[in-house]
């Protein structure tokens, strides 16, 4: 069960994020079984977007105050710091019933102030700036998104993006609805016009467990415009090493500002993402199923 509750109404507007602190509610867990409540803050503009979800266990037969922890600096690079338009809520459970009541908008006092964004030449998000660990979001209940620390793991530098699945043992299948994405806010600050349509978008990806390929929808998104390119055949390879994954830049729509990676073909473990960028050209001897071939809108 999803409930959507409308953050603007016909006298009063409560987008504006800058001062959030916090956002409660109080919940009452009527069924006979444990329930789990995943609480996000969502923007209902071209189509969904989400920031990242927080989860909360509720007790049989008992009552609880939820309390969703603000980061505004998510909020602004996921939704946009005025974007947010729903505080959206998941229930899940066997017979789940659960009463919502009491919600509040709790604030701070302490202005937000944007960070200055410094990108390097060909740059697209290589997860090195503190900033960064902020520009990423994902979909869904169970994909959870966070850079890591660790020069012998990422594929390049220090850093790289972990997209873990909270709740969900290594190895179990699952087929949940779920995505990652690279705020529009922030890719705004890259200048694509200044590369030829015959560049490349690129990163680099590494799944956490060893098997067969799975099949992902890389997407190049304008948010501004509504337009997109859903890349069509593409697989990621599941053997626990670094590849780089090439989408022609000529596919990419007008306002090109927003990139996503859905995971439709389900997943059986975790997955890293690193060094997001432009490239001129393809290396030599790139093999065809690495570089997206053909796709819709």
């Amino acid at each position: 069960m999803t409930v959507g509750v409308p953050l603007s109404g016909d006298t009063e507007n409560y987008r504006d994020f800058s001062r959030m602190r916090s956002v409660t509610f109080d919940v009452y867990n009527a069924s006979e079984n444990e329930a789990e409540v995943f609480v996000s803050v969502m923007q209902k503009k071209i189509g969904y977007m989400y920031s990242n979800t927080q989860t909360f266990t509720l007790a049989a037969q008992s009552k609880q105050t939820i309390a969703y922890s603000v980061n505004r600096y998510e909020i602004f690079y996921a939704l946009g710091i005025d974007g947010p338009t729903h505080v959206n809520v998941t229930v899940r459970g066997v017979d789940p019933l659960v009463y919502l009541d009491n919600m509040r908008l709790h604030y701070t006092p302490d202005e937000f102030v944007a960070p200055e964004v410094s990108i390097d030449e060909n740059e697209i998000v290589g997860f090195e700036k503190a900033y960064q660990g902020f520009v990423t979001y994902t979909t869904g209940t169970v994909y959870k998104a966070e850079v890591v620390a660790d020069i012998s793991a990422a594929s390049k530098g220090n850093c790289y993006l972990h997209v873990r699945r909270e709740g969900v043992q290594s190895g179990e299948r699952i087929y949940a609805g779920g995505k990652l994405g690279i705020s529009s806010n922030y890719l705004s600050n890259i200048n694509f016009d200044s590369y030829p349509a015959t560049s490349y978008v690129a990163f680099d990806y590494k799944s956490g467990w060893t098997g067969d390929s799975i099949w992902v929808v890389p997407r190049l998104v304008s948010v501004q415009s509504g337009l997109y390119a859903n890349i069509q055949g593409a697989k990621f390879d599941c053997d626990e090493a670094w590849h780089t994954f090439y989408i022609p830049f000529s596919f990419a729509p007008l306002f090109f500002d927003n990139i996503e990676i859905s995971f439709d073909g389900g997943t059986a473990g975790d997955f890293y993402f690193d060094n997001f960028r432009m490239e001129k050209a393809l290396p030599d001897g790139i093999a065809q199923k690495y570089v997206a071939q053909k796709y819709n809108r």
